[in-house]
């Protein structure tokens, strides 16, 4: 029975619901009425057409901020990968169905100002954050979840940097975690991208349920974005977590993984709240259990 309070009926709405009100408040407002014009880096998506339109990326010069585009196939015909170009249009919104608000510009008209505003590894390196996104991340909290819920023990592969000193930080915050979570310590040459591309296609045939690439900041911490090594990490089938350097250095490959943890002191602090959760959970769940047989 709905709640009320002073005889007035609280409405409650489905999530649907609400997202089709605010679908239907953004689509009244003046702004998508409004052409816009913008200069950004074309990125094609790799995707289907959707009703007979492709929803590719433009991205900033200078940064790694995007907007999506929707184009016909005609528009895209002379467009490739890493072309600078000048795009008009007009802007749409819509709230998408994990309550998202999402800003596509339905372009009119695009023109090429450079053929190649960025080098080709650059080029491989979206192209593979779209292959990701396209296949989907895996979801690492609710997989440690069910298994810590049905009493099984995640079997985690932690593989450190060879002369990393990340490990004290990582033991920092792991507390309660080895009460219920085997980890398993592996070493490797991360600035050595054919070691490293070895040692993770064997522990992805090593049936662990996550693989984590722990390693502090510092030098040569870009060497984890060759793309030979974003390429192995995306064709990975275990989840892949990072926790790498320190919270304000951007590389590429944390846009890849399937979780990233903000340093190694925060993933062990994740392992050891996850299993606290998960425990108060179980407690609650049979508390709720005995209460209903005794009724």
């Amino acid at each position: 029975m709905p709640n009320t309070s002073n005889n007035t009926v609280q409405n409650f709405y489905k999530p649907s619901e609400l997202i089709g009100i605010f679908n239907s408040i953004l689509a009244k407002q003046s702004v998508n009425a409004q052409v816009v014009f913008l200069r950004g880096v074309y990125l094609a998506s790799g995707r289907q057409p959707y009703s007979g339109y492709f929803y590719d990326t433009l991205r900033d010069e200078d940064g790694q901020e995007e907007l999506t585009l929707r184009l016909t196939q005609q528009q895209r015909d002379n467009l490739k990968n890493g072309n600078l170009v000048n795009v008009g249009g007009v802007l749409g919104r819509n709230v998408n169905n994990r309550g998202q608000i999402q800003i596509v510009l339905n372009v009119s008209r695009i023109d090429v100002v450079q053929e190649q505003a960025i080098d080709e590894n650059e080029i491989k390196r979206m192209e593979l954050r779209q292959k990701k996104s396209s296949d989907g991340f895996k979801n690492v909290d609710s997989i440690l979840e069910q298994l810590l819920f049905t009493d099984q023990r995640p079997r985690i592969a932690l593989l450190f940097a060879t002369s990393s000193i990340t490990m004290s930080d990582f033991e920092a915050g792991i507390n309660a975690a080895k009460s219920a979570i085997d980890f398993t310590e592996y070493r490797a040459n991360f600035s050595n991208a054919k070691e490293l591309i070895g040692t993770l296609q064997s522990l992805d045939v090593s049936n662990f349920h996550v693989i984590a690439l722990v390693r502090g900041g510092g030098a040569r911490i870009e060497s984890l974005d060759d793309v030979s090594v974003l390429q192995q990490i995306v064709s990975m089938s275990t989840p892949i977590i990072v926790a790498i350097g320190h919270v304000e250095e951007k590389i590429f490959i944390k846009q890849l993984v399937d979780k990233c943890a903000p340093t190694p002191n925060g993933l062990g602090q994740y392992f050891s709240e996850m299993v606290e959760t998960v425990s108060e959970k179980k407690t609650k769940s049979r508390a709720a259990l005995t209460e209903q047989i005794k009724k």
